[in-house]
């Protein structure tokens, strides 16, 4: 189900051979209800993408290939729920 209350999320970009390239975000939720954030336009290669709330009840991760040709959605795989 929704949450009853949108709060911050810490988003983490973790490249997969590079640790200089990690980096850290605080994103929060703008009117519509949506998550968005900036990153780099230079970013490349093999990242693991992982968002948790400030409560840390949960988390969420993801591999993305940069360069993206588009904006694109991080969901959930709901494996065993």
């Amino acid at each position: 189900g929704q949450p009853s209350e949108l709060s911050a999320l810490t988003v983490e970009f973790v490249h997969a051979t590079q640790s200089t390239k990690d980096f850290t975000r605080q994103v929060t939720v703008g009117a519509d209800g949506v998550y968005r954030t900036d990153i780099p336009a230079d970013m490349s290669g093999k990242y693991t993408i992982t968002v948790t709330p400030h409560s840390a009840d949960w988390k969420v991760s993801e591999q993305f290939y940069f360069p993206l040709d588009k904006a694109t959605l991080l969901e959930p795989n709901l494996y065993g729920v």
